[in-house]
């Protein structure tokens, strides 16, 4: 039976639509009530906040709502690569960028219940405080997100390219999000913010204006950036379907995987290569960056044949495993394997330990 996990991916389709409902949902409001300039100072395009002090429930409701859904988002893609569900830390760094990620995606949700709590109109200089540091937490967590994916990338299997796409989307969105906020930070400072003597034609009221359009852009912008942790937890749904049909599949056959066996293997998909160097065991991923897919006979790599391989994941005849002596090492269960003559096999490649699906970091 399939876990909470596997639906894990619903968490940031779920935060990205409560966000878009809170934004989109303030632009209604403002047309509902004809596009007012709600303050004397305000430019012909209000600011998000402009809006937000004046349908205050709305904003609180889905500003704390969204806050909350990216916070389990966050803690549940930690979750998965801790537990390898998704591809998991290689290095000690990735998992501290993880967890930073996590640290900060937490403070900016913090922020973002308190900007909306603490209007412009009542209490301004705490609200652009928490809002400045809303946009400078979560711009901190993409970051240590982008730095993360990219260093699985290197280390994980390269046709796990989920892991260098995602972490280019994501890079693109924080450059151009930065862009975005300068110029809005550039517009804002210009005329502090205010359309003194409200006139459609005056200098300020076009310059605050321009920065309204960009403080919305923004907003839209984090909408893509939530969107994209989807990329992140959809992997556990694909290889969430294949374990259970393989674990149907060896309850009907005596806990042998007939799909499995006709590679050579004797277990059912739950334990059938437990150790060995390929790209899912139980149902998760490996961190063995050098074979390349679960269909791959054992003894190969990339569809090539080893001489580092399994005979069938048994041991041969005399009790050892099968080791042909070449320049490569036999495992079973993650445990090194011997040669025929009984002694351990001398390894041209050192044994990578991080790498081994029971090692890495969590």
């Amino acid at each position: 039976m399939l876990g909470i996990h596997y639906w894990a991916f619903v968490l940031p389709i779920v935060t990205a639509a409560v966000w878009l409902v809170d934004i989109v949902g303030l632009l209604v409001l403002w047309s509902r009530d004809g596009f007012p300039q709600y303050k004397q100072s305000d430019a012909s395009i209000v600011f998000i906040s402009d809006v937000g002090a004046n349908h205050t429930t709305w904003f609180i409701i889905f500003s704390v709502l969204t806050g909350c859904f990216y916070i389990a988002t966050a803690f549940a893609e930690r979750y998965l690569r801790s537990s390898r569900r998704i591809p998991g830390s290689v290095k000690k760094r990735q998992t501290i960028y993880d967890i930073l990620s996590v640290i900060f995606a937490c403070l900016g949700s913090l922020f973002l219940g308190l900007l909306s709590g603490f209007n412009d109109e009542d209490y301004s200089t705490v609200h652009w405080s928490c809002t400045l540091l809303f946009i400078v937490c979560v711009g901190i967590s993409v970051f240590f997100q982008i730095l993360e994916l990219f260093s699985l990338s290197h280390w994980h299997n390269p046709q796990v390219r989920h892991l260098k796409i995602n972490a280019i989307f994501k890079a693109f969105l924080l450059i151009f999000a930065v862009v975005v906020l300068l110029c809005f930070v550039g517009l804002y400072a210009d005329c502090q913010g205010d359309a003194p003597g409200y006139n459609t034609s005056t200098k300020c009221n076009k310059v605050t204006s321009a920065a309204g359009v960009f403080e919305w852009a923004c907003a839209f912008i984090l909408f893509f950036f939530f969107l994209s942790y989807i990329v992140d937890l959809w992997p556990r749904n694909y290889y969430g379907k294949q374990q259970a049909m393989a674990e149907k599949r060896a309850s009907k056959h005596g806990g042998i995987d007939p799909e499995m066996a006709s590679v050579g293997g004797t277990g059912s998909s739950a334990n059938v290569g437990a150790g060995h160097e390929q790209y899912q065991s139980n149902g998760d991923y490996s961190v063995e960056p050098y074979v390349n897919a679960p269909q791959d006979s054992y003894g190969t790599v990339n569809g090539v044949p080893q001489s580092n391989g399994y005979h069938n994941g048994a041991a041969d005849a005399g009790g050892n495993y099968n080791y042909n002596g070449g320049g490569g090492y036999a495992a079973h269960n993650g445990t090194m394997g011997r040669d025929s003559t009984g002694a351990a096999p001398s390894l041209q490649q050192p044994p990578l330990a991080e790498h081994n699906y029971n090692g890495g970091y969590r």
